[in-house]
This record gives structure tokens, sequence and C-alpha cells, in this order.
């Protein structure tokens, strides 16, 4: 589970400029607020835990342009489904 995280986690601080450390424990945390195990994640719990949950994390947090962040994540997600689900 932990390339899904890295993988996200990663993106989440080239648009957002933070450290990939935090964005990764913004992920751990939006998984946790969803009350999914980290290693049963499917694809629609991933879309979920970014559309709703990080999203919210995001807004909490101050991140200017959230919305656009959480656009540009869903897409990646959508775009790289075949490879993360192989992964999980």
């Amino acid at each position: 589970m932990g390339t899904i995280i890295e993988f996200f986690g990663e993106k989440l601080s080239e648009l957002t400029g933070k450290s990939a450390l935090a964005c990764r424990g913004l992920l751990r945390f939006a998984i946790k607020d969803a009350g999914k195990d980290a290693l049963q994640l499917t694809f629609s719990d991933l879309k979920g835990i970014i559309e709703i949950f990080l999203f919210k994390r995001l807004e909490s947090v101050n991140i200017s342009d959230y919305q656009g962040i959480i656009s540009n994540l869903s897409q990646e997600l959508t775009k790289n489904q075949s490879v993360l689900t192989m992964v999980v």
C-alpha cells in the first residue's frame, strides 16, 4: 500500500509545494477519516478519499486552490487506474 501513498504523496507535494512527507501524512489521515483499511483500497475507495476526505483536509489546512489540486489528483487516479489497481 505504501506505493499508492507514495505516488499520490509525491503528486500532492508537487501541486502544493509542501514536503512529500507532510503530503503522505495528509493522505494517511484522509484514509483514516474514511474509515478504510489502507491495505484494501479499491479504485472507488481511492476516488472517494481524494474527492471527499482529502478535499476536506486540504481545505482545513488552508491550501490555496485545493479544488484544482483535487481535480488534478482525480484525473491522475483515472489516468493511472490500471497500474494502481494492480498494485493494490
